[in-house]
């Protein structure tokens, strides 16, 4: 109920100064209105480049230097003889885009003949730009040569590592070496409890099963499950366990007769061979390699395109359409939306003022200000 007397009050100030409201919405409204009529129109002009050898997305990426827009404005203090044109604005008014083997440069300017002149500047400082460019960053013939040489060989080198590597390296044997020798301290355990059991009793059904997998494990080096009918097994002898410890001795490369902690040391020596191996491994190696092979690859690519750039002697890129200065200005397709903004934001003004007057008003009215203004 307070919140619909609270509404009833604020419509009772909006209506009260709703005159005050339309004069500042029509204020607003004039004034974007006379803005946008204004505003100097802008002339657009386009010119284009054709892409003769190189990769579009790299010769793009050199369409928006700075270095370029310095240049043009170079020529632009000679050609109009003042320095209005400067390389902030030219830069700001140029934007490129490819089409197809084609670079597109379109220049936007409040003067029909300066766009023209950005544009077509524009085109010709960007391929003596590109040309540079790449002269620079060793895309010349020699140089490109030169340097597909020096990353042949790196490529070798990463090469040469990795079948070395392969051909040496112990990860296997290590890991095999550890797995038995911890296959080796289950069965000295096990071997104890066999023991303990041959003194108390019969052997269960799950001693035999473990024992399968023991042994499944200690012949062929993997684990596996146990197939065999355990329960027409004759009870497992310390004399069977015996011989898959020696022969897990044997294959581990170890004394007869190891003990629980001797194993565990060498465990722990074994795991330190096996963390210094993986260091280099074969996954790291080949990633050295591919990118190697990948470096070369590109080399050779630079050297086929100044092969082309030598023999045809034009170069990356040329200028295949020039600009020309235009007949009529863009239309302003911003000027009605320019004047609803501003009818909006006068909206709000005129709401904030209304209140505002009502608030002063009330003020002005109070008892103690009265007084104040008696005195």
């Amino acid at each position: 109920m307070e919140d619909e007397i609270d509404l009833r009050k604020e419509k009772a100030v909006l209506l009260k100064h709703w005159k005050l409201i339309v004069i500042i919405i029509l204020l607003a409204g004039a004034v974007a209105l006379a803005v946008s009529l204004l505003a100097p129109p802008v002339y657009e002009a386009r010119s284009r480049v054709s892409i003769l050898i190189g990769d579009a997305a790299q010769l793009l990426t050199l369409a928006s230097s700075n270095s370029i827009a310095d240049e043009v404005g170079k020529e632009a203090i000679n050609y109009f003889k003042s320095g209005d044109l400067t390389a902030g604005k030219i830069l700001a008014a140029v934007k490129a885009k490819q089409q197809g083997n084609m670079i597109e440069f379109t220049a936007q300017y409040n003067d029909p003949a300066k766009a023209a002149f950005i544009a077509n500047g524009w085109a010709q400082q960007y391929t003596a730009y590109v040309d540079n460019f790449f002269s620079m960053t060793g895309r010349t013939l020699q140089e490109a040569r030169s340097y597909a040489g020096s990353v042949k060989k790196i490529y070798e080198e990463k090469q040469k590592a990795l079948l070395d590597f392969e051909a040496t390296n112990h990860i296997e044997k290590l890991t095999r070496d550890i797995n038995d020798l911890k296959l080796l301290m289950d069965l000295l355990s096990f071997r104890d409890s066999i023991k303990s059991m041959s003194v108390e009793g019969r052997q269960d059904k799950a001693v035999k099963m473990l024992y399968c997998n023991y042994k499944i494990r200690a012949i062929t080096g993997q684990a596996g499950s146990a197939v065999t009918d355990v329960d027409k097994m004759p009870e497992v002898t310390v004399s069977d366990i015996d011989n898959l410890v020696s022969l897990l001795e044997l294959r581990a490369d170890v004394k007869q007769g190891i003990t629980a902690e001797e194993i565990r040391s060498r465990i722990s020596g074994l795991k330190y061979q096996l963390d210094a191996e993986t260091v280099n491994s074969t996954e790291e190696l080949t990633g050295q390699r591919d990118a190697a092979l990948k470096a070369y690859q590109a080399a050779l690519a630079r050297v086929s395109d100044a092969e082309i750039a030598q023999i045809t002697s034009v170069g990356y890129v040329r200028v295949a359409d020039k600009a020309v200065a235009p007949d009529a200005p863009l239309p302003d397709n911003r000027r009605w939306t320019n004047v609803a903004i501003g009818l909006v934001v006068g909206f709000i003004i005129g709401v904030i003022g209304a209140f505002a007057v009502e608030y002063f008003n009330k003020t002005a009215r109070k008892p103690e200000n009265k007084t104040t203004d008696a005195r």
